[in-house]
C-alpha cells in the first residue's frame, strides 16, 4: 500500500511517499511562508524520485495541526484538492501524532512547543495511552511538572528538548524531528473508525491582531 505524507504545519514544507513502513522517498525544505508555492513542487520531486504516479497511492496523510496557521490550510487545501482529483482516501493526523509516527505501546505525552505569547512558554500536546486516541490542547509551562511522570515517556522536538530541558532539567526526553513520513505512518496503523476529517485543526485562536473596522 502506498501512502503519500503531507506536513506543512511547522516552519517547512514536507512530503513522504512510503510503501508500508518503507519510505520510499522523503523531502523537506525549512520555510516560514510561501507553502502554496512549493508544496505541489515538493510533493512532485518525492512521487517522481520515488517511481510512482498518483494512480499508485492508496491514502493521503496530512498534518491537520496544531501549529502554523497559514500552513495548515494550505496543507489540507492541496491534500484534499489532491485526493478528489485522483479519487484517493485523505486522512488528517495532528503534529503530535506525526511526531510519535508509530502508535506507542507506552503511555506517552508528546510535546510541541507552540507560539510563545509572552511571558507565558506553552506546549501543544497529546497524551496516548492503551491505544486511545485524545484530542490535542495547550499546556502551560507550569502544569508540565505535574504530567511528567517516570511512568510516561515524552516526546519532543529539538526545541522542545531544549526548553523543557529548562523546566525538567533531569527528565530524560526522546527527541524526535517531525516529518511527513510521521503523519503517513500514523495514517497507516491508526484504526478505520479513528481515522480524523482533513480539516483544520486549531487548538487557539491564531496569533494575529485583528483589523481596525473601518471608520
Amino acid at each position: 500500500m502506498i501512502t503519500l505524507g503531507i506536513h506543512t504545519a511547522g516552519q517547512f514544507c514536507g512530503a513522504a511517499v512510503l510503501d508500508g513502513e518503507l519510505v520510499l522517498c522523503e523531502h523537506s525544505e525549512p520555510m516560514k511562508r510561501g507553502h502554496d508555492q512549493r508544496l505541489p513542487v515538493v510533493v512532485s520531486e518525492v512521487m517522481t524520485a520515488a517511481g510512482l504516479n498518483f494512480a499508485d497511492v492508496s491514502k493521503i496523510a496530512v498534518c491537520v495541526g496544531p501549529g502554523s496557521f497559514t500552513g495548515i490550510r494550505v496543507g489540507v487545501a492541496f491534500a484534499r484538492g489532491l485526493a478528489l482529483a485522483n479519487g484517493l482516501k485523505a486522512v488528517g493526523v495532528t503534529s503530535l501524532e506525526a511526531l510519535v509516527g508509530l502508535p506507542p505501546n507506552l503511555p506517552t505525552l508528546a510535546l510541541i512547543p507552540a507560539r510563545v505569547r509572552l511571558p507565558d512558554q506553552s506546549f501543544w500536546a497529546q497524551p496516548f495511552a492503551d491505544g486511545q486516541v485524545s484530542e490535542p490542547y495547550e499546556l502551560d509551562a507550569d502544569k508540565l511538572v505535574n504530567l511528567a511522570t517516570a511512568e510516561t515517556d515524552i516526546v519532543t522536538t529539538p526545541e522542545g528538548a531544549e526548553i523543557i530541558g529548562a523546566i525538567l532539567p533531569d527528565r530524560a526526553l526522546k527527541v524526535w524531528y517531525p516529518k511527513a513520513s510521521g503523519a503517513a505512518l500514523w495514517a497507516i496503523h491508526c484504526a478505520e473508525p479513528q481515522f480524523r476529517s482533513p480539516s483544520p485543526l486549531y487548538v487557539r485562536d491564531p496569533d494575529a491582531i485583528p483589523a481596525r473596522p473601518l471608520v
